[in-house]
């Protein structure tokens, strides 16, 4: 690594390989360079006849050797991209728990393959080589313009007549030639391939969709996400977008042509443009059906029929001066709702966003205080959440604030100790927001389905270890393993989010289930990694055991929850924006208790 690390750097790796005869990517690359230069990046090729196996593993490390911590990285490649498995020749393989294929890319010197030498690139080789890049600098975006299917379709003539051109899923010894990577020093560290926080990525097409090139508006042929993509960073008034934002329009687009393309961004998606600022936005998709305004999230995001929405184009934000218009939820269901809308202005052909503006007049929880914190109460009638507990209620408060000494403390109604102020002290912003995040909690907490034309049905099975007394059970610092099978006959998708005894919520995971695939967090198939570690929340005394849960929602498509989650994961799985209709769904609740590490009746700073 340099040591002069004073002066940012924009560097760009641009990987193209035409193999199979794919006519696109040579555009690809030219259409990136041409924006990146723009923005002043540097520009490395790796393309054609160079980008063989050893061909990009060497640009890319050469990348990694010039670059500072200061940097801003661009990583991109346009070409194939396939499957492959290992056969199982053995009833104790065919048990194994390795994984059943692994992504690769297909260099130009795929054909070579070898019993002993296999010429892709494999996604755990691609895993480590990312990680590397962010062990130096964090500012790194990747983009994989190519195909994550077995089928890979590219059209080579236009979208009207498209022909397909497939790479048949690989048969490998893949689990020998992993270990081979790391005997030789391809792979350094672990080669679970999760996605790294410290990176945007951006894929063109998921595991079991297609990507697709064809002539772009230059007559010539193009990658359709890369072609939509570059016009979206280079449309001025999205200057302040953040790629997810960017992402769900572009991903709108390709799916107005094909609708088997399904274009998605993972890890730091709230980034701006090969920025570490960031644009968190609260807003969903809208757009057009029919008659009918359609807004891309329903009750499990949390929408409510008489919700209040402002529809603003893409990159305004939830400001500006191009208000498209305003609008009342009308009704509702699990992933999407209509919209009545007042229409300023009429709305693009690829969507816009709604940003909430006033809540329908739900059911909010009582909490109840002491009637001499006037101003805390007027804070309280202020909140989408919370709502002064009354004297006459037959229910109890679902949160209590009371004095003790020289503390201010909040309960639960069950007795936890939530958070604490001192006495003396008029900022309640802290005890506010604690309140808050518990009582938003809920809704996922108790959140399932009840309309049976959108219920799932599924054999999803879910197991927690180690156990004590038939209940998941662990003590602070300590890990727990989650197991979880599809004994389905169809594929299914599971978000497993993490809420904490303090109402905060972190997906900790996302990944699809094939017909008795099965998959345990905190463990892979070539090392046990310790589990999911156990943290005491911040704020909360350590004396006596506490209530935490786990919450799966289970779908029958992919689709975007990000919207439920209040805390930063540490790791972050697909971030998937949906364009789909009639979602079925199911929520499956686990809670375990977490002990102290050791008992301190007296500690009461947590």
């Amino acid at each position: 690594m340099n040591s002069n690390d004073s002066n940012e750097q924009r560097k760009a790796l641009l990987i193209g390989s035409p193999y199979g005869g794919l006519q696109g990517v040579s555009n690809d690359v030219t259409t990136m360079a041409t924006m990146l230069e723009s923005r002043g990046f540097t520009i490395a090729k790796c393309c054609d006849h160079l980008a063989t196996r050893d061909g990009i593993r060497s640009a890319w490390n050469l990348l990694i050797c010039s670059l500072d911590e200061n940097d801003t990285v661009v990583i991109y490649y346009s070409g194939h991209g396939a499957l492959v498995e290992a056969p199982k020749t053995t009833a104790d393989e065919a048990k194994s728990p390795r994984p059943k294929y692994h992504q690769f890319l297909v260099p130009m010197d795929y054909d070579e393959t070898t019993g002993d030498d296999f010429r892709g690139l494999l996604d755990v080789e691609l895993t480590d080589l990312l990680r590397r890049t962010t062990d130096i600098t964090s500012n790194v975006t990747v983009i994989f313009d190519c195909c994550h299917s077995a089928n890979i379709a590219r059209d080579p003539v236009s979208s009207r007549t498209p022909r397909y051109k497939c790479l048949p899923r690989q048969m490998y010894n893949v689990a020998s030639y992993i270990d081979g990577l790391k005997r030789d020093g391809y792979l350094r560290g672990n080669v679970e391939t999760e996605d790294n926080p410290h990176a945007v990525k951006i894929c063109a097409a998921d595991v079991h969709s297609l990507a697709w090139e064809r002539k772009g508006a230059n007559g010539k042929q193009i990658s359709i996400m890369t072609e939509l993509l570059v016009r979206e960073i280079n449309d001025i008034r999205n200057q302040y977008s953040s790629w997810k934002t960017t992402m769900t329009k572009v991903c709108e687009e390709v799916r107005r042509e094909f609708r088997d393309q399904r274009p998605q961004v993972y890890g730091a998606h709230h980034r701006l443009y090969f920025s570490m600022e960031e644009r968190r936005s609260t807003g969903f998709h809208v757009t057009l059906r029919g008659d009918h305004t359609i807004l891309h999230a329903g009750q499990v995001a949390g929408v409510n029929v008489g919700d209040t929405y402002v529809i603003w184009p893409y990159g305004d934000g939830d400001s500006g001066t191009n208000l498209i218009g305003d609008a009342r939820v009308h009704s509702v269901c699990g992933f999407e709702a209509t919209l009545l809308v007042r229409w300023n202005s009429s709305m693009p052909s690829g969507g816009a966003f709604a940003y909430l503006q006033a809540p329908a007049p739900i059911s909010r929880w009582p909490i109840q205080f002491p009637g001499t914190l006037e101003r805390f109460g007027r804070t309280i009638d202020q909140s989408e959440v919370l709502r002064p507990w009354l004297q006459d209620e037959e229910t109890d408060a679902f949160l209590k604030c009371v004095y003790e000494g020289n503390d201010l403390i909040l309960y639960t109604n069950e007795g936890v100790h939530i958070a604490s102020m001192e006495r003396s002290s008029n900022y309640f912003e802290g005890l506010l927001k604690a309140a808050e995040q518990l009582a938003r909690a809920q809704h996922l907490l108790n959140l399932e389905c009840n309309n049976e034309e959108e219920k799932l049905s599924h054999d999803f099975r879910v197991s927690l270890s180690p156990r004590h007394n038939n209940s998941a059970c662990i003590r602070e610092g300590g890990q727990i393993y989650v197991k979880m099978e599809n004994h389905g006959a169809y594929r299914i998708y599971v978000h497993v989010f993490y809420i904490t005894a303090t109402g905060l919520i972190t997906e900790i995971e996302k990944r699809s289930f094939g017909n008795r695939q099965s998959a345990t967090l905190g463990e892979n198939w070539i090392r046990k990694c310790g589990g999911i570690e156990i943290m005491w929340p911040r704020g909360m005394p350590r004396i006596s055991p506490i209530t935490e849960h786990i919450a799966f929602v289970i779908t029958d498509q992919e689709v975007d929850l990000s919207i439920l989650e209040t805390s930063e994961a540490s790791l972050r799985n697909a971030k998937k924006p949906a364009e789909l209709s009639q979602i079925r769904y199911d929520v499956v609740h686990e809670s375990l208790m977490v002990l102290p590490a050791e008992p301190l009746p007296s500690d009461a700073s947590g």
